[in-house]
């Protein structure tokens, strides 16, 4: 690992709180800062690649979450089953992005899997929705470019939801997985809108008004095409398989909950 990525790692681990709440502050609504970075900050710590490996190195680069996590200063303890915990998002400015109320899953070889059952609570400033359908999340173990979504009979057919990010990781809280939202989406509908890379329009307004690095912009550029690919053809974790039994497992714990009309997504 370059010395770039433990300058980057040890600049993330010296960050605030930022506006995300911890489960037992949730009925109060009560919000303490963290993960967040101010843009003079920003501008002080240069970024360039960190764990960011191809899809296509997976097989030959394999790290274990026990030594990277340590090293690093992030939590390599996981929630039994079942347990709630939150996923938040921020933008590369350090401010406060999506927000969602989910629940652990389990593990495999792809990575941790985190559910969000039905009726459940996203937001972020000025908006929130709870969802219509059942979906899973899969946080990969050996990259942290990416959060790949993946629903079961949404109402709109959405069948795949990517965020490319970057530093998509668990925090040394182990209810609390993080990341910095970098726009480009790929999406992958039933029927004939099929799959494509969404929010280029914002990428490209983004990376002019937080100043995106170059060498980060090349790098996500590449990932959004190569990942629209592995979606297209179905390329395990992208496939149906995989994703369909953290689904079940999630649908096995029970915890949905009555949608509300009117803010559902």
């Amino acid at each position: 690992m370059t010395r770039f990525v433990s300058s980057l790692r040890s600049s993330l681990n010296d960050r605030g709180r930022t506006d995300c709440w911890s489960l037992s502050e949730r009925s109060e609504t009560k919000r303490t800062r963290t993960d967040c970075w101010s843009l003079s900050e920003r501008s002080e710590t240069k970024r360039s690649r960190t764990d960011c490996w191809s899809l296509s190195e997976r097989s030959e680069t394999k790290r274990t979450r026990t030594e990277d996590a340590y090293a690093e200063g992030m939590s390599d303890a996981r929630p039994a089953p079942g347990t709630e915990m939150i996923t938040q998002w921020s933008k590369w400015d350090g401010s406060t992005h999506w927000r969602h109320e989910c629940v652990y899953v389990g593990a495999d070889d792809w990575g941790d899997w985190i559910g969000q059952p039905t009726g459940w609570l996203s937001a972020r400033p000025g908006r929130e929705f709870t969802a219509a359908s059942p979906n899973v999340t899969l946080i990969p173990a050996e990259r942290q470019d990416y959060a790949l979504t993946v629903n079961r009979d949404h109402p709109k057919g959405m069948r795949i939801y990517i965020d490319l990010g970057w530093d998509v990781r668990w925090s040394d809280d182990p209810l609390l997985a993080t990341g910095i939202d970098m726009d480009l989406d790929v999406v992958r509908v039933v029927g004939e809108r099929g799959t494509w890379v969404d929010d280029r329009d914002e990428w490209a307004e983004h990376s002019v008004e937080f100043g995106y690095p170059a060498e980060v912009m090349t790098h996500l550029e590449a990932l959004a095409l190569e990942l629209e690919q592995q979606v297209r053809t179905q390329h395990p974790p992208f496939d149906d398989a995989t994703a369909d039994v953290w689904l079940d497992r999630l649908a096995a714990l029970g915890l949905g909950r009555p949608a509300q009309p009117g803010i559902t997504h």
